[in-house]
C-alpha cells in the first residue's frame, strides 16, 4: 500500500474492519490498520508460476534480466540506477551472458530499455502482454536487477540471485525490504543514497523452500476461507451479498 497520513488512514480503517478477513503483506501497512500480517497473494501458486514461461517453449531465458520503472520515483534517481545498471550490462555481455528486459508496465519500464537498447538485443525484449499471458521468465540461478516488488518475489522464489532497487522512500523500502525479511537474501539499493556503485545480484539458498511453505500457508487460507464461504452460503441472496463485498 502507499504511505497512509492521517486523513486516509481514517478513511481505510472503518472500511477494512467491514471485512470478515484482511491482511498486509508487510508489517508497516498491518501495524497502521491494525490488522495481521501476512503474505502477498502471488505466493499463492508461485510453484506453477515460477516453471510457466519454460513449459511454454517459446524461447531460451536470459542469463540476465532488467527492469527499470520509470514512474515512483525522481528522474534523477531514474537515470542514476539506469547509468549504474548499464555498467553492469556491459561486464555481463563481456562475459558472454545474455541479457534481458522484461516490461511489467508498458510505457513505464520502456524508457530505461530504450537508454539501454544499445546493450540489449531486441529478440531479448519480453513485453507485459507475453509476461502475463505466459509467465515471468525466470530460472535457478538467472541475475537480476529490478525495481519491481513482484519480480523479486517470483524470481527470488525460482533460485533467481537478484538486486531489489527501491524506488519512493516509505513504499518501495517497504514492499522489498517485506521480502528480504522473509529470506530472498537479495542484494537492496536505492539511488536515494549516496552510493555510488550498485552491487552483485545475491540469494538465499534456502528461499526456494521457504517460498514452497509460505505457498502451502497461502492455500490453506484460500481454503479456509473459500470453505466458509461455501458452508455458509445458502440461498442466491446471500451469495450476492458474498460476492459484492
Amino acid at each position: 500500500m502507499f504511505p497512509l497520513d492521517k486523513e486516509s488512514k481514517d478513511v481505510i480503517s472503518p472500511v477494512i474492519k467491514k471485512f470478515d478477513f484482511a491482511t498486509a503483506r508487510d508489517q508497516a501497512s498491518a501495524e497502521a490498520l491494525s490488522i495481521e500480517l501476512g503474505y502477498d497473494d502471488a505466493f499463492l501458486g508461485i510453484s506453477d508460476e515460477i516453471s510457466r514461461y519454460s513449459k511454454s517453449l517459446r524461447r531460451n531465458i536470459p542469463d540476465v534480466m532488467i527492469c527499470i520503472q520509470s514512474d515512483l520515483s525522481k528522474q534523477e534517481c531514474i537515470d542514476k540506477t539506469i547509468s549504474l545498471v548499464r555498467e553492469k550490462i556491459i561486464k555481463f555481455n563481456e562475459q558472454g551472458m545474455v541479457v534481458g528486459y522484461v516490461e511489467a508496465l508498458p510505457h513505464s519500464d520502456h524508457y530505461a530499455y530504450e537508454k539501454l537498447s544499445d546493450l540489449i538485443n531486441k529478440e531479448n525484449w519480453f513485453s507485459a502482454k507475453e509476461c502475463i499471458r505466459y509467465g515471468l521468465p525466470v530460472k535457478k540461478g538467472q541475475l537480476w536487477y529490478s525495481t519491481r516488488f513482484h519480480h523479486h518475489l517470483v524470481a527470488a522464489s525460482a533460485g533467481a540471485k537478484g538486486v531489489a532497487i527501491s524506488y519512493k522512500p516509505g513504499y518501495y523500502d517497504i514492499k522489498h525490504k517485506s521480502l528480504l525479511n522473509l529470506g530472498t537474501g537479495w542484494n537492496y539499493f536505492t539511488p536515494y543514497s549516496s552510493d555510488t556503485e550498485i552491487g552483485l545480484p545475491m540469494v538465499n539458498l534456502n528461499f526456494e523452500d521457504i517460498a514452497k511453505k509460505i505457498s502451502k500457508s497461502k492455500q490453506a487460507e484460500a481454503f479456509e476461507i473459500y470453505n466458509f464461504q461455501k458452508t455458509t452460503v445458502n440461498n442466491s441472496s446471500q451469495l450476492n451479498t458474498a460476492v459484492s463485498i
